[in-house]
């Protein structure tokens, strides 16, 4: 009797331990999307994992003029996609990987190619964008 007791403590810690643990990713993932900028002053920001931090996006959404979405095919949002957006003349201007569906990035006027990697899988859109936020999505078949 005392053995089982023992494993029930040591299991109800144990449990405890874990669910302070969940709590702690919880609360560090609600600090939200943060702006950044590269070395040659392309200003973006990614995430959008959750309400609330794609609530945050939208309200800085007027900084931006392009939103990159990535979702698969029934349009369940993804992550971890590597963005790669190159000039007209080919040069890269932004290349990161994104924190959760949504990157937002400020381009100057112009056309551009954003290429999106998934694994293996590549996708690739030209865009024009102007001073006007403009939205476009990457699906995947996963």
């Amino acid at each position: 009797m005392k053995k089982t007791s023992k494993w029930m403590v040591v299991l109800g810690m144990s449990l405890l331990l874990i669910t302070g643990l969940a709590f702690q990713v919880s609360a560090s993932e609600m600090v939200g999307p943060k702006a950044m900028e590269t070395d040659n002053g392309i200003m973006y920001m990614t995430g959008g994992l959750g309400i609330e931090s794609r609530a945050q996006m939208d309200k800085a959404a007027d900084r931006y003029n392009l939103k990159v979405v990535v979702a698969n095919t029934s349009g369940a949002y993804l992550a971890d996609a590597m963005i790669t957006i190159k000039n007209a003349a080919g040069k890269v201007v932004l290349k990161t990987i994104t924190d959760g569906p949504w990157l937002m990035v400020k381009l100057p006027k112009g056309t551009y190619s954003v290429m999106a990697a998934i694994d293996d899988d590549q996708k690739t859109r030209k865009v024009s964008v102007s001073s006007h936020l403009k939205t476009i999505w990457l699906h995947w078949k996963l």
